[in-house]
């Protein structure tokens, strides 16, 4: 149970070419039982990520890939989340998020999200086994490869435990 206040569990990148490291060609499935303790207007909460971590740091910006929930239309989303290099500190950020999403209800809910890096057409996203249609949106769809570094993996949480990348309930 994550109380939404900073709470998350770390899984540290055991080093170069590990089996959290991504480049283009490389599939990946991310998945999770979750049962909401809310979730509020606007928010991207983190149910696991590798990068993005630690705000303060050279490279604040690392998003090598993260399975999120965003609030829109008054129902948690499911969202894939990951950054390609754009320059030395810059990044392009590649979001793809469902349509529809699931209800802060009290119950259980399996929430999945696979893709193959490099081809974003392959973006899949279930929610208690139903696929959901989604759009992807800030730099958009691209060919690009995500950042790949050693950052830690994170569940619960990103940004430094930032309360609005915080997930607030059950995850297994």
């Amino acid at each position: 149970r994550l109380d939404g206040k900073g709470a998350h569990l770390v899984v540290d990148d055991p080093g170069t070419d590990s089996v959290f490291d991504f480049t283009n060609g490389d599939a990946i499935t991310l998945e999770a039982w979750v049962k909401l303790d809310g979730i509020r207007k606007g928010e991207n909460v983190y149910l696991i990520g590798k990068g993005r971590t630690d705000p303060k740091s050279a490279s604040p910006n690392n998003q090598n890939w993260a399975l999120r929930l965003r609030e829109m239309y008054g129902s948690a989303c499911v969202s894939f989340l990951f950054a390609s290099p754009k320059g030395p500190r810059d990044v392009d950020w590649h979001r793809w998020t469902t349509v529809s999403g699931l209800r802060d209800d009290g119950r259980w809910h399996h929430v999945a999200v696979s893709y193959v890096f490099g081809k974003p057409e392959t973006v899949r996203a279930f929610i208690d086994g139903k696929a959901m249609k989604g759009a992807w949106d800030m730099s958009g769809a691209s060919a690009d490869a995500p950042v790949v570094d050693d950052a830690p993996v994170w569940i619960g949480s990103s940004i430094g435990g930032n309360v609005g990348s915080c997930f607030r309930g059950w995850i297994d």
